[in-house]
């Protein structure tokens, strides 16, 4: 069977579903005690794998929790009201960027030092805020009581506090987060802290969104209620996760994904499955090799990563190699951004079937992406799972077939899919009931509080009530003319009927990351930012251009062997107003890199701020050419 060679024989007694997550480690503790909560490659036997149980576990996070408290001077006590401090938390210090295939990136935390570092702040009666490194007005929304930090993230957050005590009184205590070794210190005795009083309505954990296309992260805050049904409801009904294996080794906790995912694991009894916490190539984020080898070693039943890693491993096919021999019981999640249409095809033609699910990050009641040919009626708004991904699986009921990135979602009267002119819809989500309000509400419907979560969705042509992702309302960029281009999506279709992404110019080996702009301008135009091979061999804006250009100079430098649409290619088939010209190009200063959000995307409004001297140069050009 494909899976862990050895994990757990202890049953897995899940927690009460009124039981406020807080207190579901004290929970595990008592019931749990033998069952593993994290396991990980000991070393490069695949028979070695190392866990830690909550018998383990749970005193690390008392032990962090009296090291927070005491740090901000809070008085802990049983009697202690629902009002709780904030606490930031700064543990990384740069997102992903990419390069064609090769991954640039910056340390972060282990994950397990972070699993450790938000349930101890938690079990402490603090509200833990994982934040960004734009943290400055991130912290003006909050004013924490503390910062936690670690030696890669001081001057970091050093510089932050020094300007957000400018306008503020009361000064953060800073806090280095301990080595990983004080918290498990080889025995399992430790002082309890207190319990406390948490209402349904309070305030248990503070999230921030990825800012992917504005150029602030809005903070959300989740209440204790939402985090006590979050993960109560299977998100894979077909499945039981317990004793069942995720393997995460990639995945960032301070996300909110991350958090999600380890709610579900409290609740449900899943196993995630990480790389060494004791061995320093384990920071995050890892090299995909990294994590690819700790895929291997540990065998798990389920898998999450970036899309990105998935389509730099299918270039030589390493992945599809070990899963053919046990696709019948073998599972993969993925989320984060969009996978590419072809290397998706190429799976399912393979014989894998995937499956889509959808999650707005500023509602983690909405999840979407159950068997439409089995409706629920017992899986209630209230019990719904959030979880961002797409699942693979041999055995997985509702497959699309080649329609693999839909994903189907019944009438529900909190979700309303609102039509546009340009066929295209939004999603507006309310309430699911009088006693559980949304997070973040930023519109309203029917004279209700509501959230419309940004996304632009398209209907399946023939399949009621399926949609798949085809950008987001800010991606939108309003011609002088009125007429509307999606930058997400170039919007021009191929012969099959399939849309060109921004994202497959970026994967052009010359290419590293691209941001289209125009709005209120005449014609569209490209910011392009060359990846290490293309300021080699194109040292110039004018030969850099030709290569791109030119599909014999295409031909000629075909790194990986693959069929990449050109900007030529998308003229041929684009009306007049979305033609790019070889003037309207950008080539993006090294000194002023593409700003790029947590998923790895391109943040287009901070670009355009960063590029406006430069565009608004491009446009006065080719407007004097025109006298």
């Amino acid at each position: 069977m494909f899976g862990p060679v050895s994990i757990s024989n202890d049953h897995f007694n899940p927690p009460p579903k009124e039981l406020p997550v807080e207190f579901v480690f004290d929970f595990h503790l008592k019931y749990n005690q033998k069952y593993p909560v994290v396991v990980f490659p000991v070393n490069d036997n695949e028979a070695s794998l190392g866990s830690y149980t909550y018998q383990e576990f749970v005193p690390a996070i008392h032990r962090f929790g009296w090291r927070i408290s005491s740090a901000i001077n809070l008085q802990l006590s049983a009697e202690k009201s629902s009002a709780s401090p904030v606490v930031a938390i700064l543990l990384r210090a740069v997102v992903y960027r990419y390069d064609a295939a090769v991954f640039k990136t910056e340390f972060l935390l282990d994950a397990m030092t972070s699993l450790i570092v938000i349930a101890g702040v938690m079990r402490a009666g603090i509200i833990p805020f994982p934040i960004s490194p734009l943290i400055a007005q991130l912290l003006k929304n909050t004013r924490p009581k503390g910062v936690i930090f670690d030696e890669r993230t001081r001057v970091l957050a050093e510089g932050a506090l020094e300007e957000f005590t400018k306008s503020e009184k009361e000064t953060p205590v800073m806090f280095e987060v301990p080595p990983l070794s004080s918290l498990f210190p080889g025995h399992n005795v430790y002082d309890a802290l207190p319990t406390f009083k948490r209402l349904p309505e309070s305030v248990s954990v503070i999230c921030h969104s990825s800012s992917s296309s504005s150029l602030y992260p809005k903070v959300v805050h989740w209440s204790s209620s939402l985090l006590t049904h979050h993960g109560g409801h299977q998100a894979f009904p077909v499945r039981n996760l317990s004793g069942q294996v995720l393997g995460a080794f990639g995945l960032e906790v301070f996300h909110s994904m991350g958090m999600v995912v380890f709610f579900v694991t409290l609740r449900q009894g899943l196993i995630l499955g990480i790389m060494n916490p004791t061995e320093r190539s384990s920071i995050l984020p890892a090299d995909p090799n990294k994590i690819f080898r700790s895929f291997e070693l540990t065998k798990p039943h389920l898998f999450l990563t970036n899309p990105r890693a998935l389509e730099v491993w299918n270039l030589y096919d390493i992945l599809t190699s070990i899963m053919n021999p046990c696709i019948e019981s073998f599972l993969k999640i993925f989320g984060g951004r969009f996978l590419s249409k072809s290397v998706g095809d190429k799976y399912v033609m393979e014989g894998v079937k995937l499956r889509a699910g959808y999650v707005a990050s500023l509602d983690p009641f909405l999840r979407f992406g159950q068997d439409r040919n089995r409706p629920d009626s017992s899986v209630t708004p209230r019990e719904s799972t959030p979880i961002a991904c797409i699942l693979i699986a041999k055995s997985f009921p509702d497959f699309q077939g080649l329609d693999w990135e839909y994903w189907t979602v019944y009438p529900r009267p909190d979700v309303k899919f609102i039509p546009r002119d340009d066929g295209l819809f939004e999603l507006i989500v309310t309430a699911p009931d009088k006693t559980t309000p949304l997070p973040l509400t930023n519109t309203t419907l029917s004279g209700e509080p509501a959230c419309n979560s940004g996304d632009i969705l398209m209907a399946h042509p023939t399949k009621p009530h399926t949609y798949k992702m085809f950008g987001r309302s800010s991606d939108q960029i309003m011609l002088a003319t009125g007429e509307v281009v999606s930058q997400a999506y170039f919007g021009i279709q191929s012969r099959s009927d399939e849309f060109l992404e921004e994202t497959e110019l970026s994967k052009h080996p010359l290419v590293s990351s691209v941001v289209m702009f125009g709005h209120t301008r005449p014609t569209v135009g490209l910011i392009i930012e060359p990846s290490v091979s293309g300021r080699e061999l194109a040292t110039t804006k004018e030969l850099f251009v030709d290569h791109l250009w030119s599909d014999v100079s295409w031909r000629r430098i075909q790194l990986f062997h693959l069929k990449r649409p050109i900007i030529n290619t998308f003229n041929q088939s684009s009306p007049s107003h979305m033609k790019i010209s070889r003037k309207m190009v950008v080539m993006a200063n090294p000194e002023k890199p593409i700003s790029m959000s947590p998923k790895g995307l391109p943040r287009r409004p901070v670009v355009w701020h960063d590029y406006d001297d430069e565009i608004s140069a491009l446009y006065k050009r080719e407007i004097r050419s025109m006298l």
